[in-house]
């Protein structure tokens, strides 16, 4: 598990910045599934969808010029995205079509257990219009 005195690459100003290529989503970029305490089962509709799935938070990114910050942890060489994942992607997408310059995630490095990223990611999607039911019951249940 990182430390807080464990340092990121990438730059720095008010918060760390970093590549949104560089930020893994659990279960998008890997093979994990809902044993990795990041793992957030809406990632298997971020990869039906594709750009699809975050064309609305491209449009008010590009619009607004402003994201909010995303939630990481090191493991190992990794980081790995907590609360995000749609705002990477964005960004990505953002960053591979060119449509601005020098795209980087705004990142907040909590050092968290992983009963408290678990919460922390239901946490954020109790917030969603597309929260459903499973959500609402398994946050209930956590």
């Amino acid at each position: 598990m990182a430390s807080h005195t464990d340092s990121i690459k990438g730059k720095r100003i008010d918060a760390f910045k970093v590549d949104p290529d560089l930020c893994i989503i659990p279960g998008y970029d890997t093979d994990d599934g809902p044993e990795h305490p990041l793992y957030d089962r809406r990632v298997e509709k971020l990869k039906r969808m594709g750009r699809a799935a975050v064309a609305h938070m491209i449009d008010s990114i590009l619009l607004n010029k402003q994201i909010s910050d995303v939630s990481l942890r090191r493991n190992g060489d990794v980081l790995e995205t907590g609360p995000g994942k749609h705002r990477v992607l964005a960004l990505r997408y953002i960053k591979s079509e060119g449509l601005a310059e020098d795209v980087t995630v705004s990142v907040c490095y909590p050092v968290l257990t992983d009963d408290q990223w678990r919460d922390r990611i239901l946490a954020e999607n109790l917030d969603r219009r597309d929260s459903d039911a499973f959500t609402e019951a398994l946050a209930a249940a956590h």
